[in-house]
C-alpha cells in the first residue's frame, strides 16, 4: 500500500550478516536428560550451563527456558535421572538386603559423574525436598525400623549409613583426581563394601541390645 510516495507495508528489519535463530526441534524431557547426562559425564557439571546446553541440544536458548529456568533445574533433572536408572527395586526385600542394594546402588551410580555429588551436598536443605532424597531417606528409614532400631535412634543411624556412602564417593573422586593416586579402585571398593558389612553388622547388634533393654 502506498500513501504520498511512501510505502506502509511492514518492511522486515535488515539482518545483514545475522541469519534468524531458529527454535530448533521440539525439545522433550527425555533428550533433555540423556543431553545432561553426556555433558555431565564428559564435561563434569560445570559444563551444565543453559547457552552451552541448548546449543548441544540444537535449540534455542528459550526452548530450553521452556522446561527449566537455571542450573539449579538442570542439575535437579540430571540426579533424578541417575537415580532412576541405578535405584534398585527393594520392595519386599529384608532391611540389610534393602540397605546393602541401596548402598550398593549409590556407590556406582555417580561414578561415571564426577562433581555432582559434591554440588548436591553443598545445596543443604534444598536437596532435602527432591524426590530422590525423599525417597531415600523413607525407604533407609524403613528398613532400620524393620532392624529393630527404636524411631528415637533411626535417624542417628541413619546418618552413619548416608556418611559411609556418600563419603566414599566424595573420597573416590578425590583420589582419582590426584596425579599419583594413593589407591586402586578396586581396593577402594572392597573397602567400601567392608564398611557397608560393618555397618550391617552394628545395626544388627544395636538392634539386638535394644531389644534386650526392652525387654
Amino acid at each position: 500500500m502506498e500513501s504520498g510516495g511512501i510505502s506502509l507495508e511492514k518492511r522486515k528489519p535488515n539482518r545483514r550478516g545475522r541469519p534468524r535463530i531458529e527454535d530448533g526441534p521440539v525439545l522433550d524431557r527425555e533428550r533433555l536428560a540423556a543431553t545432561l547426562l553426556d555433558i555431565a559425564r564428559h564435561e563434569g557439571v560445570t559444563g551444565l550451563q543453559m547457552r552451552p546446553v541448548a546449543s548441544a541440544l540444537g535449540v534455542s536458548p528459550k526452548v530450553l527456558y521452556g522446561h527449566v529456568t537455571d542450573k539449579q533445574g538442570m542439575l535437579e533433572i540430571l540426579v533424578e535421572t541417575i537415580l532412576d536408572a541405578c535405584m534398585p527395586d527393594v520392595r519386599d526385600k529384608p532391611w540389610d538386603e534393602t540397605l546393602r542394594a541401596m548402598a550398593g546402588a549409590l556407590h556406582q551410580a555417580y561414578k561415571p559423574f564426577p562433581g555432582v555429588l559434591d554440588v548436591v551436598l553443598a545445596q543443604g536443605c534444598d536437596v532435602l525436598q527432591q524426590p530422590y532424597t525423599k525417597w531415600f531417606h523413607a525407604t533407609a528409614h524403613a528398613a532400620l525400623t524393620n532392624a529393630g532400631i527404636p524411631q528415637k535412634k533411626v535417624y542417628h543411624v541413619f546418618v552413619r549409613f548416608a556418611v559411609i556412602v556418600m563419603g566414599s564417593v566424595l573420597y573416590e573422586e578425590s583420589n582419582a583426581r590426584s596425579a599419583d593416586p594413593s589407591e586402586s579402585q578396586e581396593s577402594l571398593d572392597q573397602c567400601f563394601e567392608e564398611n557397608v558389612e560393618m555397618f550391617l553388622k552394628d545395626v544388627e547388634r544395636m538392634a539386638s541390645d535394644c531389644a534386650g533393654t526392652d525387654g
